[in-house]
């Protein structure tokens, strides 16, 4: 960024010290050469007295007593004034907001001082005694220098000041002609000349002096910001890893067991499909709260990317809230609780999706932190300002005050909760909170411990929709197959391609499975007429990816093929790099459900809000 101008509007000296590249606040600048002017009055102030006291010694036997007297008053009430003024803006809440307007207030204040020590080369000069003049001559010039350093941070200050200072005396005595008086005079303006170019220097050297330490002073804040920054990253990472170690390695944990379990009923002679069919459940089990915790993390990290776009459109509120009922009235029989909602006619312009997964993270802690006998009511209401609030409340553990505004933090749980898998990483009010203020709305809690907590979500309303104009696509069934595909997979696990290719074949597509770069771009080169999507694992050893490998199959094609790309990375550059490229994306571990409705819908319009996952769990 270029400098800032000087305050006073004057262009700074051509050998001021050069530009840096920090870019400082106006305002801020302009405060910091106001301080430093007023800062400076009680040399100015003692100054004046001294040479005050000296002159009416000096000059009591050469001018008029009273024209004297008079005149020391006047410069003792101007100081007077000035220290007043000095003091009130030391008491001004203002002085640093509005700097300018303390900046013409000493203006004033130097012009009548300049004034009245200016008047001394019409009051008091005297043809005829050059000790007089001579005093007055040096009065003057000493004025006119020694204001250089008190007012050399604002220049319109030491205008005022110097040029009444020294100008009456100097056409006094030009006027007064001969050649004596007008060497004094022709002397005075010189001098003058002088004063101001080193005026000049002082000042760009005391402006760029304030610029460089309100610089630092900025440059010091941003490292602090950026130190707090990586600490807190630092912290939260140290929290990531130890509920990781535990929660993450939990049904990894059981997988193992369970398939040893698999393994030993394998040598038995005869296999009881009932122990099958249980550890099959097991399995599912863990595997589910597994896809949920690396589900949490991906939310987070796709919000955190900016990869997540709402697509507004207008919604009825009954239709969020049947979506609701049916998919926690049971679960909360089941755990001996009631959920209920309150019917609504309420429309809002909204993400359906995302609006779901807010509000479905929410009943899940309702019921997840409830107590057996009690209830759950999700309930939307209007409020002043058309807008909507939506409301889920639950009569369960509360959440103590000082905890509230934790809640909302990664990775933090309430205090006697209870720890294990089924509480998850703690993310899930994270994910709440950061997709509420996406879609344009305000999250509140209230919460009495041992009575219950009110989540609420504060959305703007609108008026319904003509029936005729009702679009919801979500009501229409999926087909239950689609016709066979033609699909090259590229992923270098030979475990996961053997898997996904069994999975395609079973489903009746043709699959061509590549372990590696080279093998792709072959299978391409054979088959590039008939190969409909292309299935790509982000991470392809350590010589390349997904995306690059992709680029190249493309240009053998020579035509648009549908592109998937299968990760586990969450890191924001990662998913805001692959949907950049255009491509869909699946996280890993893959759901069978997304995969299969990806390959029937192959031909539908990519639509990045597609991999935004809605799950109930945080």
């Amino acid at each position: 960024m270029g400098r800032p101008l000087p305050a006073d509007g004057f262009s700074q000296a051509a050998d001021a010290p050069a530009a840096t590249v920090v870019e400082v606040d106006q305002v801020r600048y302009e405060a910091g050469l106001v301080e430093l002017l007023y800062r400076q009055f009680g040399a100015i102030f003692f100054g004046n007295a001294l040479v005050l006291v000296f002159s009416v010694w000096l000059l009591r036997n050469y001018v008029p007593t009273l024209r004297l007297i008079g005149w020391a008053l006047v410069v003792l009430a101007v100081n007077l004034t000035r220290r007043a003024l000095v003091q009130a803006y030391e008491r001004a809440p203002d002085r640093l907001s509005r700097p300018r307007r303390w900046a013409r207030y000493y203006t004033v204040g130097a012009a009548m001082s300049g004034i009245v020590w200016g008047s001394v080369g019409l009051l008091f000069f005297n043809e005829n005694n050059m000790t007089v003049t001579a005093y007055l001559c040096i009065v003057v010039a000493g004025m006119a220098g020694g204001s250089i350093a008190t007012y050399g941070s604002w220049r319109p200050a030491y205008l005022m000041f110097a040029l009444p200072v020294a100008l009456p005396f100097a056409a006094r005595t030009l006027w007064e002609g001969g050649l004596v008086y007008t060497e004094l005079g022709a002397l005075c303006l010189f001098v003058l000349v002088l004063n101001l170019s080193f005026f000049s220097k002082i000042h760009a050297t005391l402006c760029e002096t304030v610029r460089l330490r309100l610089e630092n002073q900025a440059l010091v804040g941003e490292l602090t910001i950026q130190k707090d920054n990586a600490e807190a990253a630092t912290r939260v990472k140290a929290r990531l890893l130890a509920a990781a170690s535990h929660d993450l390695r939990q049904p990894v944990h059981s997988l193992g067991l369970f398939l040893g379990t698999l393994e030993e009923l394998g040598r038995r002679p005869v296999l009881q499909p009932a122990d099958v069919g249980r550890i099959a459940v097991s399995m599912q089990r863990a595997l589910g709260a597994l896809s949920g915790l690396l589900g949490a993390l991906l939310d987070l990290s796709r919000l955190d990317a900016g990869t997540v776009e709402p697509k507004p459109a207008p919604l009825a509120l009954e239709d969020i809230l049947d979506t609701l009922h049916s998919q926690f009235a049971g679960p909360a029989r089941a755990q001996g609780l009631r959920f209920a909602s309150v019917p609504s006619r309420l429309w809002v312009e909204t993400d359906r999706g995302l609006l779901l997964q807010v509000l479905s993270n929410l009943c899940t802690n309702a019921l997840r932190y409830n107590r057996r006998g009690g209830g759950v009511l999700v309930g939307c209401r209007r409020i002043a300002g058309r807008r909507v609030t939506i409301q889920v409340l639950d009569t369960g553990i509360g959440i103590a005050p000082e905890e509230q505004a934790r809640v909302f933090g990664e990775f933090y749980q309430v205090a006697g909760a209870g720890r294990g898998r089924e509480q998850g990483l703690g993310l899930g009010l994270a994910i709440v909170q950061r997709t509420a203020r996406l879609l344009g709305g305000e999250l509140t809690l209230r919460s009495v411990p041992g009575r219950g907590s009110c989540f609420a979500l504060t959305l703007p309303t609108r008026p319904a929709p003509a029936p005729a104009i009702v679009d919801a696509p979500h009501l229409e069934p999926l087909p239950a197959s689609g016709p066979g595909r033609t699909v090259l997979i590229v992923d270098d696990d030979e475990q996961v391609l053997e898997a996904l290719a069994m999975t395609l074949r079973v489903w009746g597509h043709t699959v061509h499975a590549a372990a590696d770069a080279a093998s792709a771009l072959l299978l391409a080169r054979t088959h590039a007429a008939a190969i409909e999507l292309v299935l790509a694992d982000y991470r392809l050893g350590t010589e390349t990816t997904g995306p690059v490998v992709v680029r190249e199959l493309l240009a053998i094609f020579g035509r648009p093929v549908p592109v998937t790309i299968v990760t586990g990375d969450t890191a924001p550059a990662v998913l805001t790099h692959i949907l950049g490229d255009g491509h869909r994306l699946l996280h890993k571990p893959v759901d069978v459900g997304e995969l299969r409705q990806l390959i029937e819908h192959l031909d539908a319009p990519l639509n990045p809000g597609l991999s935004v996952r809605v799950r109930a769990g945080g």
